[in-house]
């Protein structure tokens, strides 16, 4: 909950599509354990007619000679897509909106990314496998 206060989204129709603005007033990155993935989960509402769009995932990736790995094995990051701190990102959508959709527009994070549960035999774990929304808003196209 305290995390949410930071985070702002917002929306922007343009003529090939929309785009999602995501951003982190928090002084800090918007996850900061290499396990945390955090996802953009968009989806266009159409007549009544919900469509999921593509998701997006940022996560901070470490592992060693250049492939993710635990991170008790990790020397270096290897990917980080990571929200950075006072970070304003764009992230840009290609549907086509009429007057009248709503787009809905969820972020949230896993507390152990869904792609290593598995690995870690934590994949019965409720909470771990839970989804933790920090954002939830309505977009209406005039």
């Amino acid at each position: 909950k305290m995390l949410s206060k930071y985070v702002e989204l917002g929306f922007n129709k343009s003529a090939a599509g929309f785009e999602v603005q995501l951003n982190n007033k928090a002084p800090h990155n918007l996850m900061i354990h290499p396990l945390r993935v955090v996802q953009l989960k968009t989806t266009l509402i159409r007549d009544g007619k919900q469509t999921p769009l593509q998701t997006h995932s940022f996560v901070k990736a470490i592992g060693h000679d250049g492939k993710p790995s635990m991170p008790w094995l990790a020397t270096e990051v290897v990917k980080d897509t990571m929200i950075k701190a006072n970070e304003k990102r764009v992230v840009a959508f290609e549907e086509a909106l009429k007057s009248g959709d709503k787009v809905e527009v969820i972020l949230g994070f896993y507390v152990v990314n869904p792609k290593i549960l598995k690995k870690l035999d934590l994949q019965d774990d409720k909470e771990l496998t839970k989804f933790t929304i920090l954002k939830h808003q309505y977009f209406s196209v005039e």
